[in-house]
């Protein structure tokens, strides 16, 4: 079972652990939504951008969305 793409609610998990290096969070919810944030410091995020995809990324399972 897939942690990223079969999880019980709706909440975006988050798929790189580097943001506190580079800024930028990666997050994916159970629809397809991958959404990318930019922080500036600290932990306000600046900018964000959320595309449907049709895979999930890590374990190639199928969106119903």
């Amino acid at each position: 079972m897939c942690k990223y793409c079969r999880h019980e609610n709706n909440d975006f998990m988050i798929l790189n652990e580097t943001s506190d290096y580079s800024g930028i969070e990666m997050a994916l919810n159970r629809q397809g939504m991958f959404r990318v944030r930019y922080y500036t410091e600290g932990d306000i995020w600046f900018s964000e951008d959320i595309i449907n995809i049709k895979y999930c990324p890590v374990c190639g399972r199928k969106f119903n969305n």
